[in-house]
């Protein structure tokens, strides 16, 4: 899948989670992002925004935002090429995120231009109050497909599902708070000393996983 805070995608790789209970009312969406350009984080680190449903805002919706999606990009998120149903949900929130962080007390990028640009790409997106989410809806049972059709009819009063048992085992629960100024990248030096700076970023392959 692809988050969107503008027309273009983010470069950071994520993927989904629902977790709902029809009975009592409860839903919550997870977005995971690997961490692994966070200086002294293990491989499997990872950040994890939680969107609640009494944290949504009426305006949230499905297929209501128009976002252009790269044909590159596209095959990265589609389950059957050539038939996929590319679907954008657009998460308006009264607050940003609450956001599961790796346990480390200090969370600054590795020394290097890409970990930076990452890093910083990560902190818009805690702060952000409208976030786009494209994918493709083949990846959804019908099952996983209605706690998302509750988030955005809003016509039931939900709550947020309570994730904390299974997350605060691996993560302390934050905001975008948790992290300081924006970092500068940092310049990447030549061979012969001359100062390069790095301005591309390597897009990784999104893989979308949802479960019940």
């Amino acid at each position: 899948m692809l988050a969107y805070l503008t027309q273009e995608p983010l470069s950071l790789p994520f993927s989904m989670r629902l977790q709902h209970n029809a009975a009592r009312k409860q839903v919550t969406l997870m977005l995971r992002t690997p961490a692994t350009y966070v200086l002294g984080a293990e491989d499997n680190t990872a950040f994890v925004a939680q969107y609640d449903a009494d944290n949504l805002l009426p305006e949230t919706a499905i297929n209501a935002a128009t976002v252009h999606v790269h044909p590159a990009r596209r095959t990265q998120i589609e389950r059957y090429t050539g038939s996929s149903h590319v679907t954008t949900l657009t998460l308006h929130l009264q607050q940003p995120c609450a956001l599961w962080c790796p346990l480390q007390q200090v969370l600054i990028p590795t020394p290097w231009p890409a970990a930076v640009e990452s890093f910083n790409e990560l902190v818009q997106f805690a702060k952000a109050t409208t976030v786009h989410i494209v994918f493709d809806s083949n990846w959804l049972s019908p099952e996983q497909q209605q706690p998302l059709q509750w988030l955005v009819k809003g016509k039931e009063t939900l709550t947020g599902f309570p994730v904390a048992d299974f997350y605060s085992r691996r993560y302390r629960r934050a905001d975008w708070t948790v992290f300081g100024p924006p970092q500068e990248t940092p310049p990447k030096r030549g061979r012969r000393g001359t100062l390069l700076t790095c301005h591309a970023c390597a897009f990784d392959t999104d893989i979308c996983s949802f479960h019940h």
